[in-house]
């Protein structure tokens, strides 16, 4: 963290207080969020565009294992192939 003279810029106390508060709950960003009283969708943002992302998996790897699930693509293949089981079974 780069100190400008005393201070911290308003990015670093903002980073330090989320990251410290991630490491307190041991990487839940849902135990998280409500400790910052934040929702956890903006936790979830404001991760995305800044260095914790990186920070929360090298220290809690099994906690922080971000699955975006699957495609649209995937979801709507899934459900054809669900209808043509049925479709048979019937």
């Amino acid at each position: 963290m780069t100190v400008m003279g005393e201070f911290l810029t308003l990015d670093e106390a903002l980073f330090a207080h989320v990251a410290a508060a991630i490491r307190h709950v041991r990487g839940n960003m849902t135990a998280a969020a409500d400790l910052l009283g934040v929702d956890r969708r903006t936790l979830y943002r404001y991760c995305k565009t800044s260095e914790i992302v990186r920070a929360a998996r090298a220290e809690f790897p099994h906690r922080y294992a971000w699955n975006p699930g699957p495609s649209r693509a995937e979801l709507q293949a899934e459900v054809a192939r669900l209808k043509a089981e049925l479709a048979k079974s019937a």
